[in-house]
Protein backbone atom coordinates (compact mmCIF):
# COMPACT_ATOMS: atom_id res chain seq x y z
CA UNK A 1 0.00 0.00 0.00
CA UNK A 2 2.86 2.44 0.82
CA UNK A 3 4.32 1.99 -2.67
CA UNK A 4 0.92 2.73 -4.23
CA UNK A 5 0.58 5.92 -2.18
CA UNK A 6 4.09 7.01 -3.15
CA UNK A 7 3.31 6.44 -6.84
CA UNK A 8 0.05 8.34 -6.43
CA UNK A 9 1.94 11.23 -4.81
CA UNK A 10 4.43 11.26 -7.69
CA UNK A 11 1.61 11.30 -10.25
CA UNK A 12 -0.13 14.22 -8.56
CA UNK A 13 3.20 15.98 -8.01
CA UNK A 14 3.78 16.12 -11.75
CA UNK A 15 0.39 17.74 -12.30
CA UNK A 16 0.92 20.22 -9.45
CA UNK A 17 4.36 21.20 -10.73
CA UNK A 18 2.98 21.70 -14.22
CA UNK A 19 0.16 23.86 -12.87
CA UNK A 20 2.71 26.10 -11.18
CA UNK A 21 0.20 27.28 -8.60
CA UNK A 22 2.00 27.91 -5.32
CA UNK A 23 -1.23 28.56 -3.40
CA UNK A 24 -2.68 25.21 -4.48
CA UNK A 25 0.49 23.45 -3.35
CA UNK A 26 0.35 25.22 0.05
CA UNK A 27 -3.34 24.33 0.46
CA UNK A 28 -2.66 20.68 -0.29
CA UNK A 29 0.21 20.63 2.19
CA UNK A 30 -2.24 21.82 4.88
CA UNK A 31 -4.75 19.13 3.89
CA UNK A 32 -2.30 16.22 3.60
CA UNK A 33 -3.13 14.64 7.00
CA UNK A 34 -6.78 14.27 5.95
CA UNK A 35 -5.81 13.26 2.43
CA UNK A 36 -3.55 10.50 3.84
CA UNK A 37 -6.55 8.99 5.65
CA UNK A 38 -8.47 8.94 2.38
CA UNK A 39 -5.47 7.44 0.60
CA UNK A 40 -5.44 4.53 3.04
CA UNK A 41 -9.16 3.97 2.43
CA UNK A 42 -8.67 4.32 -1.31
CA UNK A 43 -5.82 1.83 -1.53
CA UNK A 44 -7.23 -0.71 0.93
CA UNK A 45 -10.95 -0.75 0.17
CA UNK A 46 -11.32 0.81 -3.26
CA UNK A 47 -9.41 -1.42 -5.63
CA UNK A 48 -10.60 0.57 -8.60
CA UNK A 49 -9.85 -1.13 -11.87
CA UNK A 50 -10.53 2.07 -13.77
CA UNK A 51 -7.97 4.15 -11.82
CA UNK A 52 -5.04 3.15 -14.05
CA UNK A 53 -7.06 3.88 -17.17
CA UNK A 54 -8.11 7.23 -15.72
CA UNK A 55 -4.51 8.18 -15.09
CA UNK A 56 -3.40 7.05 -18.54
CA UNK A 57 -6.16 9.17 -20.11
CA UNK A 58 -5.22 12.19 -17.96
CA UNK A 59 -1.55 11.87 -18.88
CA UNK A 60 -2.43 11.48 -22.57
CA UNK A 61 -4.45 14.71 -22.42
CA UNK A 62 -1.53 16.45 -20.68
CA UNK A 63 0.90 15.24 -23.34
CA UNK A 64 -1.42 16.69 -26.00
CA UNK A 65 -1.52 19.92 -23.96
CA UNK A 66 -5.29 19.57 -23.85
CA UNK A 67 -5.92 21.26 -20.51
CA UNK A 68 -9.70 21.27 -20.89
CA UNK A 69 -9.93 17.50 -21.41
CA UNK A 70 -7.36 16.83 -18.66
CA UNK A 71 -9.40 18.94 -16.21
CA UNK A 72 -12.61 17.15 -17.15
CA UNK A 73 -10.94 13.75 -16.68
CA UNK A 74 -9.51 14.74 -13.29
CA UNK A 75 -12.92 15.98 -12.17
CA UNK A 76 -14.64 12.79 -13.31
CA UNK A 77 -12.00 10.70 -11.55
CA UNK A 78 -12.51 12.53 -8.25
CA UNK A 79 -16.29 12.41 -8.51
CA UNK A 80 -16.22 8.61 -9.01
CA UNK A 81 -13.84 8.22 -6.10
CA UNK A 82 -16.06 10.43 -3.92
CA UNK A 83 -19.12 8.37 -4.79
CA UNK A 84 -17.31 5.16 -3.90
CA UNK A 85 -16.05 6.58 -0.60
CA UNK A 86 -19.50 7.90 0.29
CA UNK A 87 -20.97 4.44 -0.33
CA UNK A 88 -18.39 2.86 1.98
CA UNK A 89 -18.80 5.48 4.71
CA UNK A 90 -22.61 5.63 4.51
CA UNK A 91 -24.12 5.02 7.96
CA UNK A 92 -26.20 1.88 8.33
CA UNK A 93 -24.44 -0.09 5.63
Amino acid sequence: MIAAIELDDAFHGVLLAAAGTAELIRALERLMPQIRRLDVLHFTQLAREDASRDRADILAACRRRDAHTAAELVEANYLRLGEQMAAILEPGD
